[in-house]
């Protein structure tokens, strides 16, 4: 009796130390961030829009290459880049990650824009790593610079690698920073200006869940490893678009590695029509 009470004392300290979870389950460290609803669309598969075909597949080619598109919202604009990178371009990233140390991620510090700090919202181990800092990861710039030529990725933060483990997510947040006064401006602010887009690289997916929902928008992407997840954090006045809100899914199982870009607002004259609108499709076919 006493054996089988330390086996089952094992299992649940275990799974707090894991933060193993299980689908839409609110046992993990930061479930208080997030409502249920938004736990529902991450667990439900994204589905085929029938009533606007046009809005869901898209292609055109580039250096020879030919780049699939799947939108799935276009004000504000989210799609998907359908198996972008090839197989050997994400082991050679991948192989890469694992040579660095991965840290506890933190959040942005509200009041002192300049700071982070550890919060339950965020559950995630990564670092940043220069665009450059090895072969593969030069390579995947190299690729998204040749293809995606519309965006400036040379105005882009370094490659944040995470890593989402069983447990691991972060609850509902902007990437666009909403500074207090011009004194808590970082230097990337300053010298850039705020993020205007998001490049998400999915390295390797988790087993169960860790897909990427935006609640306000009422969609989830469910990419598949060499996807890119892109997305605007700002509307066509060049201030926040609050429907960009998003959050990265509880992962269940297995582990979930990506690879992203903030695309600054510096130097993005090309990203915008002459509507003075974001227009995806007349940008893909320049």
């Amino acid at each position: 009796m006493i054996f089988a009470l330390l086996i089952l004392c094992f299992i649940f300290t275990y799974r707090i130390i894991l933060g193993s979870i299980t689908p839409n389950g609110s046992d993990f460290v930061g479930a208080d961030r997030w409502h249920k609803d938004w736990l529902d669309l991450c667990d439900k598969k994204y589905t085929k829009n029938t009533t606007a075909p046009a809005l869901i597949c898209h292609a055109f080619t580039r250096n020879y290459e030919l780049v699939n598109v799947e939108i799935l919202n276009e004000s504000p604009t989210l799609i998907i880049f359908r198996n972008f990178a090839p197989p050997h371009y994400i082991k050679d990233f991948l192989e890469d990650v694992r040579k660095e140390n991965l840290v506890e991620q933190k959040v942005v510090k509200r009041g002192q824009e300049n700071t982070t700090v550890s919060d339950p919202a965020r559950r995630a181990n990564g670092t940043f790593l220069r665009h450059t800092a090895s072969y593969g990861m030069a390579r995947m710039f190299q690729r998204a610079s040749s293809l995606l030529p519309f965006i400036n990725f040379a105005s882009s933060e370094h490659w944040q690698v995470l890593s989402y483990r069983p447990g691991g997510h972060y609850a509902p947040h902007d990437d666009y920073i909403t500074y207090t006064s011009p004194d808590t401006y970082d230097s990337w602010m300053r010298d850039y200006g705020n993020r205007m887009a998001t490049f998400f690289l999915l390295l390797q997916s988790a087993q169960e869940g860790g897909g990427t929902v935006f609640p306000k928008m009422h969609k989830a992407a469910h990419p598949e490893a060499g996807d890119v997840v892109f997305w605007t954090n700002v509307n066509y006045t060049g201030e926040i678009e609050v429907d960009a809100l998003h959050g990265g899914c509880p992962v269940y199982e297995g582990e979930k590695i990506a690879a992203t870009l903030w695309i600054r607002m510096k130097g993005q004259d090309l990203f915008r029509s002459a509507s003075n609108q974001l227009n995806i499709r007349e940008l893909m076919e320049r």
